[in-house]
C-alpha cells in the first residue's frame, strides 16, 4: 500500500488526497464526479459533501486494495 494512502488510512485525508485517489479510480458515482468537479472550480464542499466523497473514496480505495490481495496466485499445497 502506498504511503499516501496508508497515512489516509490512519488519519482523515485531505480535499487533495481525496481528489487525486478519485481521480485514479475507474468507476462510477454521480456524487463524487459532482465534488470533484466543484473542487475543480475552487468552490468549498458542505461537510455531508465532505463525508461522502471521504468515506466512498477511501472505501473504493480498500476494495481495490483487498481485490489486488484475492487477485494473486496460490500456491499448491505441499
Amino acid at each position: 500500500m502506498s504511503e499516501q494512502i496508508q497515512a489516509s488510512l490512519n488519519e482523515a485525508p485531505s480535499l487533495e488526497t481525496l481528489k487525486e485517489l478519485y481521480s485514479h479510480q475507474n468507476r462510477e458515482c454521480w456524487l463524487c464526479k459532482s465534488y470533484a468537479e466543484k473542487l475543480e472550480a475552487g468552490k468549498e464542499l458542505k461537510e455531508e459533501e465532505i463525508w461522502h466523497f471521504t468515506n466512498c473514496v477511501m472505501a473504493w480505495e480498500q476494495l481495490n486494495e483487498d481485490s489486488s490481495i484475492t487477485e494473486q496466485p496460490l500456491e499448491k499445497a505441499a
